[in-house]
């Protein structure tokens, strides 16, 4: 049921977010799209789903207090989420945010994926 609910929240997101990049500059949709790995081995089995959504919450959280606006994070398997940031430049923030994020949960966090969006004109 909260899947179910994560995933519709997560396709409005989706859908906002490029209705919005229509009409945004440029600059407003360059971003970055980063993936990390999350280890979850201090985490009970049947909690790793909770601590999961858990994070993807508090990470988009985060982000938005730093001043990103409509950070896009989803869950990727069991163990990964992505983070799509658009309009904000200051990455080593972003991950040090995204990072406190992990560590409020007692996980730890490697960054797998770093890429630069850069939309054509």
């Amino acid at each position: 049921m909260r899947l179910t609910a994560a995933l519709i929240l997560i396709l409005a997101l989706l859908t906002i977010a490029s209705f919005g990049c229509a009409v945004r500059s440029i600059e407003e949709r360059s971003g970055y799209f980063l993936t990390y790995e999350v280890d979850l081995s201090s985490v009970a089995p049947e909690n790793r789903e909770m601590a999961m959504n858990q994070l993807v919450e508090d990470v988009a959280r985060r982000l938005i207090s730093l001043g990103v606006d409509d950070p896009i994070i989803a869950i990727e398997g069991s163990n990964r989420f992505n983070a799509q940031i658009y309009g904000y430049k200051e990455l080593e923030k972003a991950n040090s945010a995204i990072a406190q994020a992990g560590d409020k949960l007692s996980v730890s966090l490697t960054q797998i994926n770093e890429k630069a969006i850069t939309p054509a004109e």
